[in-house]
């Protein structure tokens, strides 16, 4: 969105050596760079270090003071250091460590971590922190912002906010003319999961009823074509929009002390739905839909392949696929397993159905007990029961509903 709006230029350097980098800084000017990697410190030693790939795709690591030679004097006016330890100094020497190291060389300003944090929190903090200061903020006030944001994420941990740290000749420093005209409200762009200018958001689902929109998320990343089934999926009806999305998982989410039939530990649905409690919020859905291929677990119950919070809160549901190991990863019946597990879930998330052992097998919200990929894969449809419980308030999701169990014939 800052790219957008013309207030950003970005250069990508997807193998960034130390000899890449220092051939772009010396051949261009720039006033910001932004470091995305690992970094250490050595404790016994007292020297911070960044660690990057040579040329033959092997680790090696550059301390304080290549990387001074490396970003100081050429007019950058800020270094952010995303990766952890980069913002710890030595106990004997402090000026040591990689942030203060290139400070008291001369550089204006950087951002670092002073201990390990998780992707997802370093994310968040520079999406708020680049937004804030291009909006005219000071650094200090960015940092602020940032960490405010971190803090009132779903994801990290809750120390997270406090990790990164500014260092600043001038904490209120400027990089960005200070606009006259509000700001520019963002959200998450459901398709590629980065930011994006509301108005974006507000045009693509603008209709005469307001769509329920439905953020899906691949947890294992098993689902090549999964953005373009959720296409199709929001084309087949008016009611629910769908739209892909990319998260971190969070470690504290399964249970290690009971191992699944392929020995690996279940993934709690009550753990995942509290750290994501407030995702929908904060991807600006009304509801977080998450497929995993793990085998999953409630408070109470072992090998679902299906959960919703019984009173809509939190926004998320959660659907197993650990079991069918015959169902490919795309294709017509992929497809058409997608759309089926997807209207079981909202089905009982929104109409607050249950699963039935009993009644016909062809339902949606039918208890495949046994795992049969043929009940997952063929066409369905609600029984009577069902199909009467969801017409009595929610006639309009139902008609919805039906025409996603016919978008893959």
């Amino acid at each position: 969105p800052l790219r957008a709006a013309g207030l950003a230029e970005v250069l990508v350097l997807p193998r960034a050596t130390p000899s890449a980098i220092q051939i772009s800084l010396s051949s261009e000017q720039f006033d910001i760079v932004h470091f995305i990697g690992h970094g250490s410190f050595d404790e016994v030693k007292g020297v911070g270090s960044l660690v990057f790939e040579d040329q033959n795709g092997n680790s090696f690591e550059l301390d304080e003071r290549p990387l001074r030679e490396l970003f100081c004097g050429r007019g950058i006016s800020l270094v952010f250091l995303n990766a952890c330890q980069s913002g710890s100094g030595g106990r004997a020497d402090f000026n040591r460590g990689v942030a203060q190291s290139l400070v008291s060389h001369g550089l204006p300003a950087l951002v670092a971590n002073q201990y390990s944090v998780l992707d997802a929190s370093a994310t968040s903090f520079a999406q708020h922190f680049y937004w804030a200061l291009a909006q005219g903020m000071g650094l200090g006030q960015a940092a602020r912002e940032a960490r405010i944001a971190v803090n009132c994420s779903m994801q990290g941990d809750l120390i997270d906010w406090a990790v990164p740290v500014v260092y600043a000749r001038d904490p209120a420093m400027a990089l960005c003319a200070r606009s006259e005209a509000p700001a520019t409200a963002v959200v998450r762009n459901l398709r590629n999961g980065h930011m994006a200018p509301m108005r974006h958001a507000q045009e693509r689902y603008d209709a005469a009823r307001p769509l329920l929109r439905v953020a899906v998320w691949d947890i294992d990343n098993v689902f090549p074509a999964l953005g373009s089934t959720l296409a199709r999926m929001t084309a087949a009806q008016q009611v629910f929009a769908f739209d892909r999305v990319n998260l971190s998982a969070p470690l504290d989410i399964w249970d290690l002390e009971h191992r699944a039939v392929d020995g690996a530990p279940y993934l709690w649905a009550e753990k995942l739905t509290k750290r994501l409690q407030w995702a929908a919020v904060e991807l600006g859905v009304n509801v977080l839909a998450c497929i995993t291929r793990h085998w999953m677990r409630s408070d109470k119950h072992f090998n679902l392949y299906g959960w919703w919070p019984p009173l809509r809160k939190p926004p998320v549901v959660i659907t197993s696929l650990a079991g069918f190991e015959n169902l490919q990863a795309e294709g017509v019946a992929t497809d058409r397993a997608l759309a089926n597990l997807a209207v079981s879930a909202l089905a009982g998330f929104v109409g607050r159905l249950d699963p039935h052992e009993a009644g016909p097998s062809s339902c949606p919200m039918w208890f495949n007990a046994d795992r049969d990929i043929n009940h997952l894969t063929r066409r369905q449809r609600f029984d009577s029961a069902c199909q009467t419980h969801l017409n009595v308030a929610h006639g309009v999701e139902l008609q919805a509903l039906n025409a996603l169990l016919k978008a893959f014939p």
